[in-house]
């Protein structure tokens, strides 16, 4: 429906901050549920994680249960459901994250790299969680260039 609220269907990118970078590269790289879900391969044409959660790994009584069996590490960590062919990426990531450690967005980079994914790691030294998406406000002061790698990830994703 993008073309009904002035956008460009052919140009769909996904994208999320924290848990909401987990759920963007879930839903570009779990082919299974976007083909049950009748978005045929090729819609998404980019996906850009902020501070991402990709090789999720439960460590508290809640996420034990919220993940629990018969579900498998396989279902929920997105850096599992890529494939060969998925839509490339923007992973950034604050290397001093207590939040969301800097690895999960390694893996994900190493994992698609293995791929032959295009990706593109961006790190901050000394950047937290929270900087990251701190890029969005006006008002931030010290603000990091996030939006200018998210632009050129989009302009020079064809």
């Amino acid at each position: 429906h993008a073309a009904e609220i002035g956008g460009d269907p052919g140009r769909i990118f996904v994208a999320g901050h924290s848990a909401g970078a987990h759920i963007a590269t879930m839903v570009a790289y779990d082919s299974a549920r976007l083909q049950k879900a009748g978005i045929p391969a090729g819609t998404i044409r980019g996906v850009i994680g902020l501070s991402g959660p990709y090789v999720l790994t439960p460590n508290d009584a809640e996420l034990d249960a919220i993940f629990a069996a018969p579900f498998t590490p396989a279902d929920w960590q997105p850096v599992q459901l890529a494939t060969a062919g998925a839509p490339p990426a923007l992973l950034v990531h604050g290397e001093a994250d207590d939040v969301v450690a800097i690895g999960h967005a390694r893996k994900m980079d190493a994992r698609l790299r293995e791929l032959g994914i295009p990706v593109k790691l961006v790190t901050y030294p000394g950047r937290g969680h929270a900087d990251v998406v701190a890029a969005f406000a006006k008002a931030a002061p010290h603000k990091l260039p996030v939006l200018a790698e998210i632009r050129a990830f989009v302009d020079g994703t064809r």
